[in-house]
C-alpha cells in the first residue's frame, strides 16, 4: 500500500524457493537433503522410505495406482481373464515394496465424500466388503484362466520410467508370468529432440519435449498401461463416469453419420454400466446418487476393465530446524504459502555467493 508506505519486501519473505526439478539419482537428492544442503525433499527414494518413515510426513494422495487393460487385445476380451489376472496379485506385497501406500480394495480411494459429505465413500464401501481382495488367490486365478480356455499369451506392461512404477511393474509381471503368461515391461519416457526449419531464409530451431508414456496411452498402444488414476474433486462421479460412453470425455467422431461418442480409452463398454451413471447423473438426491455410484464401482470391478492396485500416499522429508509453515492441501500437495524460513538472511548470503562464484567461472 503505497499510500501507508508500507515496505515492498513485506510480502514477498522469504527471498526465495528454490526449486529442484530432476530426474537424477534420488540417492543423491537424499543424500543432499541428509547432509542439510536442501531442506525439503518430495521425493523420497525407494530404498530409503521404510528407515525414514517415522520422520516423514505421509498423507493419502486422492489417487489409485492402477492398470488399464486394452480391450482391443484379444488376451483380455473375456472379463474372467481380466479378474483372474487381479486376483493373483497379493497388494500387500506392492504396498510393502512402496511404504507409502495401502492396498487397494476398489478403485475410488480413501478421502472421497459419501452422502451428503458425510463419512468416507471407501470407508463405507469396505463395510459391506472389499469389491477385491488384498491378497493373492493364485489358485482361483488359474481354475478362472481354465474357465476362460486363456491360459496363456504374450504381452508388455507400460509404465512410466520411475522407480516405484517399475518396481510394481517388475513384481507383476513375475507374478503373470508363474500363471502362464510372457510378460514384458515396455518403460517409457519423454524424449528431447531439436527441430530445424527455414523461416524466411533463416534456419529456426525448436526444441521439442516427446512425451513417450502419454503419447502411447492418449493412442491406445498398450497392452496392460500403468496409471495413477488420481481424483480431480473429493466426488466419486468423476473417476466412475469416464467408463460410461457418454461421459468419457473421448470427443465424437464426426466422419461417422452417427456421430459416434469415443468411450473410454480401454475400449470398455458396457449399456448396463451407461444406464447406471445415467441415473447416478439423473438422481436429485444426495443419498440416493451415493447408493448408485457404490453401485457403479461394484459393476466396474465385476467387469474389470482395469486393475486397481494400491492407494498411493504422498510422503516428504522437511528439515524442521530451518522450516516452518509447509501445509498440506487435500489433494496431497504442498501449501508454502505460510513458510517461514529461519535465519534465511544468512542462507540468502550463501546462495548469492555461490551464484556469483559460477558466474565468475562461467566467464572464465
Amino acid at each position: 500500500d503505497v499510500e501507508k508506505n508500507e515496505r515492498l519486501d513485506k510480502y514477498v519473505i522469504p527471498w526465495r524457493i528454490v526449486t529442484h526439478y530432476s530426474y537424477g539419482d534420488l540417492e543423491e537428492q537424499f543424500n543432499l537433503f541428509q547432509n542439510g544442503q536442501i531442506f525439503y525433499l518430495g521425493n523420497i527414494p525407494l530404498s530409503q522410505r521404510a528407515a525414514v518413515q517415522k520422520q516423514a510426513n505421509i498423507s493419502d494422495e486422492l489417487a489409485t495406482h492402477t492398470y488399464y487393460f486394452n480391450l482391443e487385445n484379444p488376451l483380455f476380451k473375456d472379463a474372467r481373464v481380466r479378474r483372474a489376472l487381479s486376483m493373483a496379485l497379493d497388494r500387500n506385497e506392492i504396498v510393502n515394496s512402496l511404504t507409502y501406500a495401502k492396498a487397494a480394495t476398489g478403485l475410488i480411494p480413501y478421502g472421497v465424500d459419501d452422502a451428503n459429505g458425510k463419512g468416507d465413500f471407501r470407508e463405507t464401501a469396505d463395510k459391506a466388503g472389499a469389491l477385491i481382495s488384498t491378497a493373492a488367490d493364485v489358485d482361483g486365478a488359474k481354475a478362472l484362466l481354465k474357465q476362460a480356455g486363456v491360459t496363456s499369451g504374450k504381452f508388455e506392461i507400460t509404465v512410466k520410467n520411475n522407480e516405484a512404477d517399475i518396481a510394481v511393474a517388475k513384481y507383476v509381471a513375475g507374478v503373470w508370468n508363474e500363471l502362464g503368461f510372457k510378460v514384458t515391461l515396455n518403460i517409457l519416457s519423454g524424449t528431447r529432440a531439436t527441430s530445424v526449419e527455414m523461416v524466411e531464409n533463416e534456419v529456426v530451431k525448436t526444441k521439442i519435449f516427446d512425451d513417450n508414456y502419454n503419447n502411447a496411452y492418449k493412442n491406445g498402444d498398450f497392452d496392460v498401461i500403468a496409471v495413477d488414476m488420481n481424483m480431480l474433486t473429493a466426488n466419486a462421479f468423476n473417476a466412475l463416469s469416464v467408463f460410461a460412453t457418454d461421459f468419457s470425455g473421448g470427443g465424437v467422431d464426426m466422419r461417422s453419420k452417427n456421430y459416434d461418442v469415443q468411450g473410454h480409452i480401454t475400449g470398455y463398454a458396457s449399456d448396463a454400466y451407461d444406464e447406471l451413471i445415467e441415473k447416478v447423473f439423473a438422481a436429485q438426491d444426495s443419498a440416493e446418487r451415493t447408493s448408485l455410484m457404490h453401485d457403479a464401482e461394484k459393476m466396474l470391478m465385476e467387469d474389470m476393465p482395469v486393475i486397481p492396485l494400491c492407494y498411493l500416499q504422498d510422503a516428504y522429508l522437511i528439515n524442521t530446524k530451518v522450516l516452518s509453515g509447509v501445509k498440506n492441501t487435500v489433494l496431497g500437495t504442498r501449501d508454502f504459502t505460510g513458510m517461514k524460513m529461519k535465519n534465511y538472511m544468512a542462507y540468502k548470503e550463501i546462495i548469492l555467493a555461490e551464484e556469483e562464484a559460477e558466474a565468475a567461472e562461467t566467464v572464465k
